[in-house]
Formats: structure tokens, C-alpha cells, sequence
């Protein structure tokens, strides 16, 4: 079972989450490019955080592209989204975001509705280290707190 965790601090400098791995040469990395609203609006849709005004301070990220640790991310009652391939750019890679669990957001569709255009996010290129090859769909767990 390999789930990888990340923890996130928003900078409102340049208004992403970034994390550091040390061990993968990162630093200040952004975790989802240009598409911050797409946290926010998932722990306030699944009801993980209730301040429409500001963001949390801290995240954390945990994610797979093993479906029985997914199944085990599950034991924790925070939103877990399933993120599908769509396209290699540049500097990202393109998923397409589908919520998954809880079996119903708060109000789901709200958050698909909110990402500003189609359900697209652009994610750091430096995720794609924690796999062996760029996965067709992997599973993402967030929270609000440091000890999910």
C-alpha cells in the first residue's frame, strides 16, 4: 500500500499552496497551478472547512494511484476526489477532476460548477515524481488538518 503525503502552506503572495520535499529537490512548489479556488471549493463543498472568506492556512494532500489504498484513505471522512489523465503540457500535467467520497459532497456540484471552466486542474509536474509513470488516474484525499 503506498499512500504519499504532502503538507501545504498558502502563500498569499502569489496566492497558491505550495509545499516542500527536501528529499525531491522541491521547494515552494506549487501544488495545483493557477487553480487554488479548486481547494478551497473542495473542503467547502465536502464540508471540511466552513470560512467562505479565507483559506486554511495549512493542507494536506495525501494521494494514490492504488485503488485498495484508497479504500483505506476512505476510513478518514475528508474529501477524496479521483483525478483522470488528460493531457501533458509544459510545466503541468492536465487532470480531469471527479469527486468520489464522500459518495455525496455537501453539495458536489457546486465545487464542479465553481472550478471556473471545464473540471480541469493543472498539477505541479513535480506530483508526477511520486509515481513511476505519469498514472491514468490516481486518487487524492485533502484536509484541513496536519494529522488526517
Amino acid at each position: 500500500m503506498t499512500i504519499h503525503t504532502l503538507h501545504a502552506y498558502f502563500d498569499q503572495e502569489s496566492d497558491l499552496y505550495l509545499y516542500d520535499d527536501k528529499d525531491k529537490g522541491v521547494f515552494k512548489e506549487p501544488l495545483v497551478r493557477s487553480t487554488t479556488n479548486a481547494i478551497h471549493n473542495l473542503l467547502l463543498s465536502s464540508g471540511d472547512w466552513e470560512d467562505i472568506k479565507l483559506r486554511p492556512e495549512h493542507v494536506t494532500l495525501k494521494f494514490t494511484d492504488d485503488p485498495e489504498s484508497c479504500l483505506y484513505m476512505q476510513l478518514k471522512q475528508h474529501p477524496i476526489v479521483i483525478l483522470h489523465y488528460s493531457s501533458r503540457e509544459t510545466e503541468m500535467t492536465r487532470y480531469l477532476v471527479e469527486g468520489m467520497f464522500p459518495p455525496a459532497f455537501v453539495d458536489e456540484r457546486v465545487f464542479l460548477d465553481d472550478m471556473s471552466g471545464p473540471t480541469l486542474v493543472d498539477l505541479c509536474d513535480h506530483l508526477m515524481d511520486y509515481f513511476p509513470e505519469t498514472p491514468e488516474q490516481f486518487y487524492c484525499q485533502l484536509s484541513v488538518k496536519q494529522d488526517c
